[in-house]
Order: C-alpha cells, then sequence, then structure tokens
C-alpha cells in the first residue's frame, strides 16, 4: 500500500509563518512592539517573555492594529473573540495560552492598548469608529482595582454607551 501525497506546503489550516521562523512583516512588528514597550510605564516594566506572550499570538494571528505618525509606531491595539469560558479565564488573570482562545467565540475583547505618548482615547474612538460588533469589552485594572468596561450599541446605530462591572 502506497502512503497518499501530501503537499509539504499544506499547514493544515495552521499559519504559514512559525515563530520560529518568522518572516519579516512579523519582525518588524514585533521591534514596533519593543519600541513602544521601551517608552511605555506599564508594558516597560514587563519582562520581554510576559510581552511576547501577550502579543505573539495576536500577531500571527493577525488580531492587531499599530498606528503610526509618518510611518514611526505611537501605538498598538489587540484583540480577541472570547467565548464565555475563556471570558472567564481571562478575567481571572490566567492569560490565553493557546492561539485557539484569541478566536473561541463571539465577544470582542480589546486585550492591550499600548500608547506611550497618550493616543489611548483616539485609538478607542478609531476602534469604535471602524468595528461592525455592537459589543466591545476590555479589562482595566487600575492601582488594584479590576473592573470590566464595555462599549455597546443597539445594533445599526453610532451612539455607544459604556457599563463598567467591578470584579472582586
Amino acid at each position: 500500500m502506497t502512503k497518499p501525497k501530501t503537499d509539504p506546503d499544506d499547514t493544515g489550516g495552521l499559519i504559514k509563518v512559525s515563530p520560529l521562523y518568522p518572516n519579516d512583516d512579523i519582525l518588524r512588528v514585533f521591534g514596533e512592539i519593543a519600541f513602544l514597550s521601551f517608552y511605555s510605564d506599564l508594558y516597560g516594566e514587563w519582562s520581554a517573555r510576559s510581552i511576547a506572550k501577550s502579543f505573539e499570538p495576536p500577531v500571527y494571528l493577525k488580531q492587531f492594529t499599530v498606528y503610526r505618525a509618518k510611518n514611526v509606531p505611537r501605538g498598538i491595539v489587540t484583540w480577541a473573540m472570547l467565548d464565555k469560558k475563556t471570558e472567564k479565564k481571562h478575567i481571572a488573570g490566567k492569560g490565553l495560552d493557546e492561539f485557539d482562545e484569541w478566536r473561541s467565540g463571539n465577544q470582542l475583547w480589546i486585550m492591550d492598548i499600548m500608547a506611550p505618548w497618550g493616543h489611548g482615547g483616539e485609538i478607542i474612538e478609531n476602534i469604535k469608529s471602524t468595528i461592525q460588533e455592537d459589543s466591545v469589552k476590555t479589562l482595566r485594572i487600575h492601582k488594584d482595582q479590576k473592573k470590566i468596561l464595555e462599549w455597546h450599541r443597539a445594533p445599526n446605530t453610532t451612539k455607544w454607551k459604556i457599563r463598567s462591572q467591578a470584579i472582586d
């Protein structure tokens, strides 16, 4: 019996670029993330491994946008589409370890916004003006307070409202 022929380029639906052998575009984005983290009060304190854990999945899954001025990065946003189980894991602070978790459901979550020069508000307004979803959530941790912020709107409208839910 002969073995069926397989295409060596067939990745079975996985990403074509290996994390161990990134292409030039991926390396550029990681360089931009490093550049932004150099100037970020929060991310500048993170280890390289922590930054990789938070940013590698959305970069490979193309779930990010880098904001630039004169072709220089000024901010980045990453997002995930979470199911209820993965939402609970994220809220509990356990991290998303598998790439599949970043695309596990239908609820849009902003995972990270890094804007060292204060462009966070502009990034949020850009997100709200460009997304199709009617709800977007993010986890906000500030001075040992953790809460879920949710921007929501009625279908086919542009007026957003915000809800805040404290987490124990």
